[in-house]
Protein backbone atom coordinates (compact mmCIF):
# COMPACT_ATOMS: atom_id res chain seq x y z
CA UNK A 1 0.00 0.00 0.00
CA UNK A 2 2.95 2.48 1.25
CA UNK A 3 4.07 1.43 -2.12
CA UNK A 4 1.19 2.14 -4.22
CA UNK A 5 0.81 5.35 -2.53
CA UNK A 6 4.76 6.26 -3.15
CA UNK A 7 4.10 5.37 -7.07
CA UNK A 8 0.81 7.81 -7.26
CA UNK A 9 2.95 10.69 -5.48
CA UNK A 10 5.28 10.45 -7.63
CA UNK A 11 3.27 10.43 -10.65
CA UNK A 12 1.60 13.66 -9.77
CA UNK A 13 4.91 15.38 -8.86
CA UNK A 14 5.67 14.68 -12.68
CA UNK A 15 2.56 15.85 -14.24
CA UNK A 16 2.54 18.81 -12.08
CA UNK A 17 6.41 20.22 -13.52
CA UNK A 18 5.07 18.94 -16.34
CA UNK A 19 2.13 21.46 -16.63
CA UNK A 20 4.65 23.96 -15.19
CA UNK A 21 6.99 23.71 -17.97
CA UNK A 22 4.24 23.70 -20.57
CA UNK A 23 3.14 27.32 -19.02
CA UNK A 24 6.22 28.92 -18.71
CA UNK A 25 7.10 27.90 -22.61
CA UNK A 26 3.98 29.16 -23.35
CA UNK A 27 4.54 32.16 -21.86
CA UNK A 28 7.93 33.11 -23.05
CA UNK A 29 6.75 32.36 -26.58
CA UNK A 30 3.98 34.81 -26.16
CA UNK A 31 6.55 37.49 -24.33
CA UNK A 32 8.43 37.08 -27.57
CA UNK A 33 5.70 37.85 -29.95
CA UNK A 34 4.72 40.96 -27.92
CA UNK A 35 8.12 42.25 -28.24
CA UNK A 36 8.46 41.14 -31.98
CA UNK A 37 5.43 42.92 -32.88
CA UNK A 38 5.92 46.25 -30.38
CA UNK A 39 8.21 49.15 -31.90
CA UNK A 40 11.05 50.13 -29.93
CA UNK A 41 10.43 53.39 -27.96
CA UNK A 42 11.54 56.41 -29.87
CA UNK A 43 15.13 57.36 -29.02
CA UNK A 44 16.22 58.93 -31.55
CA UNK A 45 14.42 62.77 -32.59
CA UNK A 46 14.65 61.76 -36.49
CA UNK A 47 12.40 58.58 -35.26
CA UNK A 48 10.18 58.10 -38.62
CA UNK A 49 7.48 57.97 -36.25
CA UNK A 50 8.00 61.55 -35.35
CA UNK A 51 9.58 63.11 -38.89
CA UNK A 52 7.92 60.73 -41.38
CA UNK A 53 4.19 59.69 -42.53
CA UNK A 54 5.27 55.68 -42.55
CA UNK A 55 2.32 55.00 -40.14
CA UNK A 56 0.21 56.03 -42.89
CA UNK A 57 -3.95 57.07 -41.89
CA UNK A 58 -3.11 57.05 -38.21
CA UNK A 59 -0.86 60.77 -38.87
CA UNK A 60 -3.80 62.38 -40.82
CA UNK A 61 -6.12 61.27 -38.18
CA UNK A 62 -4.58 62.52 -35.28
CA UNK A 63 -4.35 65.97 -37.40
CA UNK A 64 -7.99 65.35 -37.71
CA UNK A 65 -8.79 64.96 -33.89
CA UNK A 66 -6.04 66.92 -32.12
CA UNK A 67 -6.02 69.76 -34.86
CA UNK A 68 -9.18 71.44 -34.94
CA UNK A 69 -9.98 71.93 -31.56
CA UNK A 70 -6.79 73.49 -30.73
CA UNK A 71 -5.63 75.42 -34.30
CA UNK A 72 -5.01 78.91 -32.80
CA UNK A 73 -4.93 79.77 -36.66
CA UNK A 74 -6.72 77.30 -38.33
CA UNK A 75 -6.60 76.77 -42.39
CA UNK A 76 -9.52 77.79 -43.95
CA UNK A 77 -8.61 75.25 -47.20
CA UNK A 78 -7.98 72.37 -45.25
CA UNK A 79 -11.25 70.65 -46.21
CA UNK A 80 -10.95 71.48 -49.06
CA UNK A 81 -7.63 69.17 -49.86
CA UNK A 82 -9.06 66.05 -51.87
CA UNK A 83 -7.78 62.82 -50.84
CA UNK A 84 -5.40 62.43 -53.70
CA UNK A 85 -3.63 65.41 -53.35
CA UNK A 86 -2.83 64.67 -49.02
CA UNK A 87 -1.66 61.09 -50.27
CA UNK A 88 0.69 62.82 -53.02
CA UNK A 89 1.92 65.17 -49.97
CA UNK A 90 2.53 62.11 -48.08
CA UNK A 91 4.50 60.26 -50.57
CA UNK A 92 6.35 63.66 -51.20
CA UNK A 93 7.51 64.37 -47.40
CA UNK A 94 8.42 60.33 -47.34
CA UNK A 95 10.76 61.15 -50.44
CA UNK A 96 12.15 64.57 -48.38
CA UNK A 97 12.88 62.17 -46.07
CA UNK A 98 14.22 59.80 -47.46
CA UNK A 99 16.92 62.28 -49.04
CA UNK A 100 17.52 63.85 -45.75
CA UNK A 101 18.30 60.81 -44.22
CA UNK A 102 21.19 60.35 -46.76
CA UNK A 103 22.11 64.01 -46.29
CA UNK A 104 20.86 65.36 -49.41
CA UNK A 105 19.17 68.40 -48.12
CA UNK A 106 18.72 70.53 -51.16
CA UNK A 107 17.13 67.78 -52.91
CA UNK A 108 14.83 67.09 -49.73
CA UNK A 109 14.04 71.06 -49.28
CA UNK A 110 12.25 70.86 -52.81
CA UNK A 111 10.63 67.55 -52.10
CA UNK A 112 8.93 68.96 -48.86
CA UNK A 113 8.58 72.35 -50.32
CA UNK A 114 6.15 70.56 -53.36
CA UNK A 115 4.95 68.01 -49.95
CA UNK A 116 3.22 71.13 -48.18
CA UNK A 117 2.24 73.05 -51.97
CA UNK A 118 -0.07 69.80 -52.14
CA UNK A 119 -1.57 70.26 -48.83
CA UNK A 120 -0.61 73.17 -46.99
CA UNK A 121 -2.82 71.50 -44.00
CA UNK A 122 -0.18 68.50 -43.54
CA UNK A 123 2.05 69.78 -40.67
CA UNK A 124 5.46 67.54 -41.57
CA UNK A 125 6.47 68.64 -44.70
CA UNK A 126 6.11 72.01 -42.73
CA UNK A 127 8.12 70.81 -40.14
CA UNK A 128 10.73 68.92 -42.16
CA UNK A 129 11.12 71.75 -44.53
CA UNK A 130 11.84 74.33 -41.32
CA UNK A 131 14.30 71.94 -39.70
CA UNK A 132 16.25 71.01 -42.99
CA UNK A 133 16.68 74.92 -43.69
CA UNK A 134 18.30 74.68 -40.28
CA UNK A 135 20.80 71.87 -40.63
CA UNK A 136 22.27 73.91 -43.90
CA UNK A 137 22.72 77.00 -41.99
CA UNK A 138 24.75 74.78 -39.73
CA UNK A 139 26.85 73.27 -42.48
CA UNK A 140 27.04 76.58 -44.79
CA UNK A 141 26.09 79.52 -42.75
CA UNK A 142 26.75 82.25 -45.05
CA UNK A 143 24.60 80.99 -47.40
CA UNK A 144 21.67 80.07 -45.36
CA UNK A 145 21.60 82.84 -42.80
CA UNK A 146 19.15 85.02 -44.36
CA UNK A 147 16.57 82.27 -43.85
CA UNK A 148 15.62 82.46 -40.50
CA UNK A 149 12.13 83.57 -41.43
CA UNK A 150 11.28 81.29 -43.41
CA UNK A 151 11.93 78.65 -40.62
CA UNK A 152 9.97 80.78 -38.15
CA UNK A 153 7.09 80.71 -40.82
CA UNK A 154 6.70 77.03 -41.25
CA UNK A 155 7.19 75.97 -37.48
CA UNK A 156 4.01 78.87 -36.83
CA UNK A 157 2.36 76.99 -39.44
CA UNK A 158 3.14 73.94 -38.04
CA UNK A 159 1.96 75.03 -34.16
CA UNK A 160 -1.20 76.17 -35.93
CA UNK A 161 -1.71 73.02 -37.52
CA UNK A 162 -0.37 70.27 -34.45
CA UNK A 163 -0.01 72.57 -31.26
CA UNK A 164 1.65 69.29 -29.41
CA UNK A 165 4.65 69.86 -31.66
CA UNK A 166 6.08 72.24 -29.81
CA UNK A 167 8.01 69.98 -27.59
CA UNK A 168 9.79 68.54 -30.72
CA UNK A 169 10.07 72.09 -32.10
CA UNK A 170 12.02 73.24 -28.39
CA UNK A 171 14.74 69.81 -28.81
CA UNK A 172 15.05 69.01 -32.17
CA UNK A 173 18.70 69.77 -32.57
CA UNK A 174 18.42 71.41 -36.24
CA UNK A 175 16.86 74.03 -35.12
CA UNK A 176 19.37 75.23 -32.88
CA UNK A 177 20.07 78.13 -35.27
CA UNK A 178 16.91 80.01 -34.70
CA UNK A 179 17.40 79.95 -30.94
CA UNK A 180 18.52 83.13 -29.89
CA UNK A 181 15.73 84.98 -32.26
CA UNK A 182 13.18 86.51 -31.01
CA UNK A 183 10.69 85.70 -33.40
CA UNK A 184 11.10 82.12 -31.64
CA UNK A 185 11.06 83.24 -28.30
CA UNK A 186 7.32 84.72 -29.43
CA UNK A 187 6.86 81.32 -31.29
CA UNK A 188 7.16 79.68 -27.65
CA UNK A 189 4.54 82.00 -26.29
CA UNK A 190 6.29 84.30 -24.46
CA UNK A 191 5.42 87.77 -24.29
CA UNK A 192 7.73 91.00 -23.60
CA UNK A 193 4.95 92.87 -21.75
CA UNK A 194 5.00 90.09 -18.94
CA UNK A 195 7.58 90.52 -16.38
CA UNK A 196 8.69 86.84 -16.24
CA UNK A 197 8.35 86.18 -20.28
CA UNK A 198 10.49 89.60 -20.54
CA UNK A 199 13.13 88.89 -17.97
CA UNK A 200 13.55 85.07 -19.94
CA UNK A 201 14.20 86.87 -23.39
CA UNK A 202 16.26 89.43 -21.92
CA UNK A 203 18.70 86.57 -20.32
CA UNK A 204 18.32 84.17 -23.38
CA UNK A 205 19.00 86.52 -26.14
CA UNK A 206 22.67 88.33 -26.83
CA UNK A 207 22.24 91.66 -27.34
CA UNK A 208 23.89 93.87 -29.86
CA UNK A 209 24.96 98.27 -30.22
CA UNK A 210 24.42 97.93 -33.81
CA UNK A 211 27.69 100.00 -35.69
CA UNK A 212 27.89 101.87 -39.63
CA UNK A 213 29.05 100.67 -42.28
CA UNK A 214 31.77 98.01 -41.94
CA UNK A 215 30.88 97.63 -38.47
CA UNK A 216 28.32 95.30 -37.88
CA UNK A 217 28.20 95.89 -34.27
CA UNK A 218 30.24 97.92 -31.73
CA UNK A 219 28.88 97.06 -28.87
CA UNK A 220 26.94 95.11 -26.15
CA UNK A 221 24.28 93.79 -23.11
CA UNK A 222 24.52 90.92 -21.38
CA UNK A 223 21.44 90.26 -18.87
CA UNK A 224 21.77 87.49 -16.12
CA UNK A 225 19.56 85.24 -13.92
CA UNK A 226 21.09 86.76 -10.89
CA UNK A 227 19.88 90.12 -12.07
CA UNK A 228 23.33 91.57 -12.93
CA UNK A 229 23.52 93.03 -16.26
CA UNK A 230 26.82 94.07 -17.92
CA UNK A 231 26.65 97.09 -21.31
CA UNK A 232 30.17 96.93 -23.21
CA UNK A 233 31.44 98.75 -26.23
CA UNK A 234 34.33 98.94 -28.35
CA UNK A 235 36.62 101.36 -27.20
CA UNK A 236 38.22 104.71 -29.16
CA UNK A 237 41.32 102.42 -29.77
CA UNK A 238 39.13 99.94 -31.61
CA UNK A 239 38.12 102.25 -34.02
CA UNK A 240 41.38 103.99 -34.70
CA UNK A 241 43.35 100.25 -35.37
CA UNK A 242 40.48 97.51 -35.75
CA UNK A 243 41.88 95.53 -33.51
CA UNK A 244 38.72 93.18 -32.30
CA UNK A 245 41.27 91.76 -29.34
CA UNK A 246 42.10 95.01 -27.54
CA UNK A 247 40.18 95.04 -24.34
CA UNK A 248 36.58 96.68 -24.31
CA UNK A 249 35.10 99.51 -22.30
CA UNK A 250 32.57 97.42 -19.68
CA UNK A 251 30.27 98.83 -16.80
CA UNK A 252 28.36 96.22 -14.63
CA UNK A 253 25.24 96.80 -12.55
CA UNK A 254 21.83 95.50 -11.68
CA UNK A 255 18.41 95.23 -13.43
CA UNK A 256 14.64 94.99 -13.05
CA UNK A 257 12.53 93.94 -15.55
CA UNK A 258 8.26 95.07 -14.62
CA UNK A 259 6.42 94.18 -18.00
CA UNK A 260 8.20 95.59 -20.78
CA UNK A 261 9.75 98.41 -18.58
CA UNK A 262 13.51 97.93 -17.41
CA UNK A 263 15.57 99.79 -15.00
CA UNK A 264 19.00 99.30 -14.88
CA UNK A 265 20.93 100.59 -11.98
CA UNK A 266 24.64 100.62 -12.36
CA UNK A 267 27.45 100.22 -9.90
CA UNK A 268 29.25 103.63 -11.36
CA UNK A 269 28.75 106.00 -14.00
CA UNK A 270 29.70 105.40 -17.48
CA UNK A 271 31.05 106.96 -20.51
CA UNK A 272 28.93 108.88 -21.97
CA UNK A 273 27.63 106.77 -25.10
CA UNK A 274 24.61 108.86 -26.29
CA UNK A 275 25.93 108.32 -30.06
CA UNK A 276 27.28 106.84 -32.76
CA UNK A 277 29.86 110.36 -32.65
CA UNK A 278 30.30 109.37 -28.84
CA UNK A 279 30.87 106.04 -29.27
CA UNK A 280 33.92 106.17 -31.61
CA UNK A 281 35.43 109.51 -29.88
CA UNK A 282 34.45 110.04 -26.68
CA UNK A 283 36.95 108.56 -23.78
CA UNK A 284 36.64 111.19 -21.29
CA UNK A 285 33.09 112.46 -20.65
CA UNK A 286 30.76 110.64 -18.28
CA UNK A 287 26.68 110.21 -17.64
CA UNK A 288 25.82 112.42 -14.68
CA UNK A 289 23.83 109.58 -13.62
CA UNK A 290 23.42 105.50 -13.07
CA UNK A 291 19.93 104.82 -13.20
CA UNK A 292 18.80 103.77 -16.78
CA UNK A 293 15.35 103.72 -17.82
CA UNK A 294 14.22 101.97 -20.71
CA UNK A 295 11.79 98.94 -22.08
CA UNK A 296 11.61 96.29 -24.08
CA UNK A 297 9.67 96.31 -27.65
CA UNK A 298 7.40 94.28 -29.41
CA UNK A 299 10.27 94.32 -32.70
CA UNK A 300 12.50 92.57 -29.88
CA UNK A 301 14.83 95.74 -29.39
CA UNK A 302 15.98 97.78 -26.26
CA UNK A 303 15.21 101.77 -25.84
CA UNK A 304 16.90 103.68 -22.95
CA UNK A 305 16.25 106.95 -22.21
CA UNK A 306 20.27 107.95 -22.41
CA UNK A 307 20.82 106.35 -25.72
CA UNK A 308 19.63 107.51 -29.50
CA UNK A 309 20.44 103.81 -30.52
CA UNK A 310 18.62 100.70 -29.97
CA UNK A 311 20.08 97.29 -28.59
CA UNK A 312 18.79 95.00 -30.61
CA UNK A 313 18.79 90.61 -30.49
CA UNK A 314 20.87 90.80 -34.08
CA UNK A 315 23.08 92.64 -36.18
CA UNK A 316 23.70 93.00 -39.79
CA UNK A 317 25.54 89.46 -40.86
CA UNK A 318 27.07 89.57 -44.70
CA UNK A 319 27.53 86.35 -46.41
CA UNK A 320 30.50 85.40 -47.72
Amino acid sequence: MMVLKSAICKVLIICFCAVLLTSCQSSRSSETAQSQNTPEAVTDKNDTANRNDESGSAVRQSDTQEGDQNLSEPDADKDNVSDSEHEKAKELNTKGYGLYKQGKYKEALDCFKKSFEADDSYYLPHYNYACTIGVLMKKDYPNWYDRTDEVLAHLKKVRALKPDYIKMIKTDPDLDPIRKEFGYMLLLGLSPKKTADAKQILEQLDWYVQGEGIYSYVGGMEFHKDNTVKLWYYTTDFFKNYDPKLPKYEVTGKYKAEGSNITVTLDEKMLRKKNWQDITDNSEEYEDRTVLKGRLTDKGQIEFDIFDYKISYTYPKFSA
